[in-house]
């Protein structure tokens, strides 16, 4: 976890932004590359909750060409967090319902 000295009142986002530029920075020495992004909760049009990081902050590090595409990419994705549609969960939505990170 990162430490930030931003209180309680300020933005989920800027903190989110301020955690990720001060992560980003240990991976920096990364030969390999390393994608952190953030997928929150959001309400769906049909009233279901779905993980999405569209809109969201994230952090590339290292060798960054096919990571920036991994990233594009899946901001087009929304994961179910319904344990009862498996097949629409994908890891994100597995992670987010068992808070396991494999299950």
């Amino acid at each position: 976890m990162v430490a930030t000295k931003m209180g309680p009142g300020v933005p989920l986002k800027e903190r989110l932004n301020k955690a990720l530029l001060e992560f980003s920075g240990k991976l920096a020495g990364v030969r390999s590359g390393a994608l952190v992004q953030v997928w929150m909760p959001e309400q769906s049009a049909d009233g279901t909750v779905v993980l999405s990081a569209q809109g969201l902050p994230f952090a590339i590090a290292g060798v960054g060409d096919l990571l920036a595409l991994f990233r594009c990419v899946s901001v087009r994705y929304r994961f179910s967090t319904d344990p009862e549609k498996p097949a629409l969960m994908g890891a994100v939505g597995r992670v987010y319902a068992t808070h396991e990170v494999r299950s």
